[in-house]
């Protein structure tokens, strides 16, 4: 039986050591236990602003993004008494992933947060002004505002998962300029060594795209992991090659737990606009998302609609309650995602049973 402290001091029972010693070590759990400090992080090219709020009060500090900068901050919270920090950040472009790597490695948490979230956190707060000190207490706030369930914990990217992402970067580039050539042919040129130097660039453009798509086949031939999800994500009758290495290189199928997450990281989630009886706008996509994967699943989703049983027959269904041939392509790129999330995540459970 625990006797509870006040018991024990008002009494005086010293002979009861076993007692005495559980409450010793309840109270000094409570004073040696170090509560978690979460530090907010704005990252640029070349620094990075943060602040924490800490046994001594907020202490805000700017460190360079360099592995000498980053030995400083490690040393700038070991003075502050943060011997358990939580590094929090916005997930802009990839500036930000050489620091998480190395917090990472330092054994510590590192959450990354969507811009958006940020921004509309700032608004909240009547917060109208904006600077890199400002961000990073504002991202501060936001952390310690937020529950354990809310975000989880960020992990490195594979090795070769970063190359297949910046590969397809590449292609992405190479195939706007390409677009871009085509435009410059159709503006009137004149000039036959102008044509005939752009048609040279397409080609050069289109042999370098072919290229690097062999690239991908290979890295994801040599990953273990990313070569189960291609075999079980081609299956899928709309996705080819080159869709399939879009969406392992964009799509991090580990980060969701259930398949509208990835509907609504895609931007493809319907969004209301009503309020009362007066107030009733038309539904929408929100477009909240990544842009880029919503073009990558047009395509699919034609091909899925001609060829695909199940797709055929939602899109017929749609198409005779008279809904616009838009949102019957948005509703079939909507379900294919989930379908991917689906396959992919039952090869990962099948593999490990």
């Amino acid at each position: 039986m625990i006797v509870p402290a006040y018991k024990l001091l008002d009494i005086g029972l010293h002979l009861l050591h076993p007692p005495q010693i559980e409450v010793n070590v309840m109270l000094m759990s409570k004073r040696d236990v170090q509560p978690v400090q979460k530090v907010g992080i704005d990252v640029s090219a070349e620094k990075f602003d943060v602040e924490v709020q800490g046994p001594k009060g907020t202490q805000r500090a700017v460190f360079q993004m360099t592995p000498a900068g980053m030995k400083k901050f490690q040393n700038w919270l070991t003075r502050n008494q943060c011997s358990s920090p939580e590094l929090w950040m916005e997930s802009t472009g990839r500036y930000f992933e050489d620091l998480a790597d190395w917090a990472y490695e330092q054994g510590w948490t590192v959450y990354t947060i969507n811009p958006r979230c940020v921004r509309d956190f700032a608004k909240s707060r009547m917060q109208v002004s904006k600077s890199d000190p400002l961000d990073a207490s504002i991202i501060r706030r936001f952390a310690e505002s937020c529950t354990q369930n809310d975000y989880r914990e960020w992990v490195p990217i594979s090795d070769n998962k970063l190359e297949l992402r910046d590969i397809q970067v590449a292609i992405k580039g190479f195939k706007k300029e390409i677009v871009r050539c085509h435009n410059r042919m159709k503006c009137g040129l004149k000039s036959e060594f102008a044509k005939a130097r752009i048609k040279k660039i397409i080609g050069e453009l289109a042999l370098a795209i072919k290229d690097l798509h062999k690239q991908s086949m290979k890295l994801i031939r040599e990953d273990s992991e990313l070569s189960r999800q291609f075999n079980a994500l081609i299956k899928i009758k709309g996705f080819g090659e080159v869709t399939v290495c879009f969406l392992l290189a964009k799509v991090d199928f580990f980060k969701f737990r259930k398949g509208r997450q990835l509907v609504k990281y895609a931007g493809l989630d319907v969004k209301q606009w009503q309020s009362g009886k007066s107030i009733r706008g038309k539904d929408c996509i929100s477009r909240v998302g990544h842009a880029d994967l919503r073009s990558a699943m047009y395509m699919p989703a034609m091909v899925a609609i001609k060829h695909d049983p199940l797709m055929a027959k939602i899109a017929s269904a749609m198409a005779q309650r008279k809904v616009c041939n838009k949102v019957i392509i948005c509703s079939v790129m909507a379900r294919l995602l989930r379908v991917a999330f689906a396959v992919v995540r039952d090869s990962i459970l099948a593999n490990a049973a």
